[in-house]
């Protein structure tokens, strides 16, 4: 009796400290990967598969000084599509992913729009080494996009919420950047420097 009693205060501070981790405002260029490559091509003429491959680095520790205890970090690739022939997202999807970033994980991939998002992200950002380039690798299983399409990087920012244990499904985002918006089926080299409290970006081939 004397639990139930007390059952919806404990409750209420379970939810408030929580929600505490919720991360303040900081500087872009304190938690978003500073440089990075990415590549887009498909397997082989008329192949099934279409192969995202990122290389990704935080040039040195005060571009991760942001992070808090209980931040994420994602990396979103997100494709403006032209036409609707690009196979992924009519009939096809994710087939496979691996990155060697700090507890990778796969959050939800959107394929059934003009947009199709396909996100990695790392549930321990602290750990990242400055300086090092990381590897994200995907696989579609699909004719994917053309050579008319887009591909965006967006990095993102967010936090734990209500959770104890690691789950996509438990991260709220904070705050996006764009690091590299191009054509696909072709390799960037992306870079971006500190302005303000954002950052600017520049690209080139390669």
């Amino acid at each position: 009796m004397g639990f139930k009693k007390w059952l919806p205060i404990i409750v209420t501070f379970l939810l408030v400290s929580s929600a505490s981790v919720l991360a303040t405002h900081r500087s872009d260029w304190t938690w978003s990967s500073s440089d990075g490559w990415t590549s887009t091509w498909q397997e082989s003429s008329g192949g099934r598969y279409k192969h995202v491959r990122h290389l990704v680095k935080w040039r040195s520790a005060s571009w991760l000084s942001g992070y808090q205890s209980g931040d994420t970090y994602e990396h979103d690739t997100v494709f403006g599509i032209d036409d609707s022939t690009d196979g992924f997202w009519t009939n096809g999807g994710l087939w496979t992913w691996n990155s060697d970033l700090p507890s990778p994980y796969y959050d939800t991939v959107y394929l059934f729009d003009r947009y199709p998002t396909i996100t990695v992200g790392s549930f321990r950002p602290r750990q990242i080494t400055p300086g090092r380039y990381y590897l994200i690798d995907i696989v579609l299983d699909g004719n994917g996009p053309d050579a008319s399409d887009t591909v965006k990087i967006q990095p993102q920012v967010g936090y734990h919420k209500t959770c104890w244990w690691d789950a996509p499904e438990c991260i709220y985002p904070e705050d996006t950047v764009t690091t590299l918006n191009a054509w696909t089926n072709q390799a960037w080299w992306w870079a971006c420097n500190p302005r303000g409290s954002t950052i600017s970006c520049t690209k080139t081939p390669g």
